[in-house]
């Protein structure tokens, strides 16, 4: 393997369940000049439940970022979908949101809607039960029962997309109409 063409730097934040105090601190005080990050992926909230045959993107259709997930998506055979309920506002809710609403493409995805078979589904009800009665809750912690193989899959598209956007010089955008795109225009053209 080579080394990629551009930085790859990983944010750990917290906070986001009081107001997503360390994403909005960190795209306060960037480390990095906000024009020279080229993406964002989210990987706040990994699929526990198991896999599944495509792949759930939230706000789907904003940004151009979705195309390098498509194919990093593709080779696992799994086709993107939109979210299932975009009026509860997922997309706006969660830490990726702080740097897109200044102008940073930021792709959030995860899950899906359709297991991958009858395995993955009885993995997956008996995951949606625990987390059901646990959520938030002191017996909300690490399951060696989870759906790993879900993980595992997330983990490897996610880290395929950012490869594919390291290993080349397009700086992706925001899709015409979408409220992002007019603050990446602006910062592009510093």
């Amino acid at each position: 393997s080579s080394t990629p063409k551009r930085s790859i730097t990983f944010a750990a934040v917290t906070a986001e369940e009081q107001g997503r105090f360390g994403s909005r601190y960190f795209a306060n005080h960037p480390t990095i000049e906000l024009r020279n990050i080229v993406a964002l992926i989210n990987m706040d909230s990994l699929d526990i439940t198991g896999m599944k045959s495509n792949l759930t993107v939230v706000g789907f259709g904003k940004s151009e970022l979705e195309n390098y997930l498509a194919k990093a998506a593709k080779r696992q055979s799994r086709e993107l979908v939109a979210e299932q309920t975009p009026e509860r506002g997922y997309y706006y809710r969660s830490d990726h949101f702080s740097l897109a609403k200044k102008g940073v493409p930021a792709l959030s995805a995860g899950g899906g809607s359709i297991w991958l078979n009858e395995q993955q589904q009885k993995i997956g009800d008996a995951v949606k039960a625990l987390v059901a009665k646990c959520y938030h809750q002191t017996c909300d912690e690490y399951n060696e029962n989870w759906g790993w193989q879900g993980m595992i899959a997330e983990l490897q598209v996610f880290f395929e997309t950012g490869y594919l956007l390291a290993n080349n010089e397009v700086w992706p955008n925001w899709h015409v109409g979408t409220e992002f795109k007019a603050a990446r225009d602006a910062m592009l053209k510093e």
